[in-house]
């Protein structure tokens, strides 16, 4: 029996959250955080066993509020990869800066997860 990854995903809109469900379901298990608190708490009683974070930059409008959590996150000493992925390429460095490994357009995500996963090259 295959023990899947473990990936949490900070991302606010639903169908996007249910677009990643299905394309890396059968490759992972997938913990999904809509807000900031959510995250924290999802972080916080898995962080032993996430393998990687996919991170939205604005999960409550067009104010990037997953800056300080990705710091915390590194803080904390977590040294998984987390990718940015925010719609915005100048969020995505920004998360990048605050301590993602790193970024790509949110509709990526899946494939680039998958690769990282795998350990399939530098992105």
């Amino acid at each position: 029996m295959d023990i899947k990854p473990l990936v949490l995903v900070v991302e606010d809109k639903e169908w996007v959250c249910e677009s990643f469900r299905v394309r890396l379901e059968k490759y992972c298990k997938l913990l999904f955080a809509k807000t900031r608190e959510e995250a924290d708490k999802l972080f916080d009683e898995n962080s032993s066993k996430v393998a990687l974070i996919g991170m939205d930059a604005c999960l409550s409008g067009e104010i990037p509020d997953t800056l300080e959590l990705t710091r915390r996150i590194r803080g904390d000493g977590w040294r998984g990869p987390i990718i940015a992925i925010s719609s915005d390429p100048g969020l995505n460095e920004t998360l990048k800066r605050c301590g993602a490994s790193y970024a790509c357009d949110k509709f990526n995500f899946p494939e680039i997860a998958i690769s990282v996963l795998d350990g399939i090259g530098e992105l």
